[in-house]
């Protein structure tokens, strides 16, 4: 899978399969619909796409809210999105600027000048463009004008999926990580940095690792204490993760391996 960054920089696509949305987690449900887009792609001997977008939306048009929490960083999506065959992963820069085109400015000068779809896969409740105007009934309007055919995702399939996620964010926050990790298909990870601590868990014998999250918006699971497979350099240790707070921090993360 290529991941592409610059909307400038994108190839000549073929036969394009395309979706958009955050796909925050890369879920069970999120995989399903992954792997039928592929499929598609396959079917005309063409490529799939998945288009998501970095800030996301919500910390752009509302600033002021600090509620948001995501499952995946874009590294992360990126990689469960190869996993499931996906052939390029292209993440739009979300600016005010971009959030302020027409519904028609959009399909024209933005699906159809960068991507020239020939199937937009989508769900029925999407919307997109200046005041969320544009809808699945808008773009099928200009299906015929500009050489696309819609499929739309069934309200009870989007609906499915945004209940995995929502449950997946409830069990995380209640240190139920083996519900989350149903749902999501995988353990759910953490990566940052690694950071200098108090040191003191090495006068007692039991060095740490005290880990420094590089995306403010990651969710964090419950204070507690969880066994963890830790990649560290070049190799898996088994470990001990400990969640909690500690004076002159809000959160913090310290590793025993």
């Amino acid at each position: 899978m290529i991941t592409h960054f610059q909307l400038d920089d994108l190839p000549p696509f073929r036969h394009a399969v395309l979706t958009i949305g955050s796909f925050d987690g890369v879920h069970r449900g999120h995989q399903q619909l992954l792997r039928r887009i592929r499929r598609m792609a396959e079917a005309r001997g063409g490529e799939s796409i998945v288009i998501t977008f970095d800030p996301h939306p919500r910390s752009v048009l509302r600033p002021d809210d600090d509620s948001l929490r995501l499952l995946t960083t874009t590294e992360e999506k990126a990689t469960y999105c190869a996993e499931q065959g996906i052939d390029h992963l292209v993440v739009v820069p979300f600016t005010e600027v971009f959030s302020q085109q027409s519904p028609a400015e959009y399909i024209e000068h933005f699906l159809v000048h960068y991507f020239s779809p020939e199937r937009i896969v989508i769900g029925y409740d999407h919307h997109f463009g200046r005041d969320r105007a544009g809808n699945v009934e808008f773009l099928r309007y200009h299906a015929a004008e500009f050489g696309y055919e819609v499929v739309e995702i069934a309200a009870q399939e989007v609906n499915q999926i945004t209940v995995s996620s929502t449950k997946i964010r409830s069990a995380l926050r209640e240190g139920q990580v083996v519900p989350a990790r149903e749902l999501l298909g995988r353990p759910y990870g953490l990566s940052g940095r690694v950071v200098m601590g108090q040191q003191i868990g090495r006068t007692m014998g039991y060095p740490t690792a005290n880990l420094e999250l590089l995306d403010r918006l990651k969710l964090i699971p419950a204070n507690g204490i969880y066994a963890v497979r830790a990649w560290i350099g070049e190799a898996w240790h088994q470990g001990m993760l400990y969640i909690g707070d500690r004076p002159g921090a809000r959160r913090w993360a310290g590793y025993d391996y």
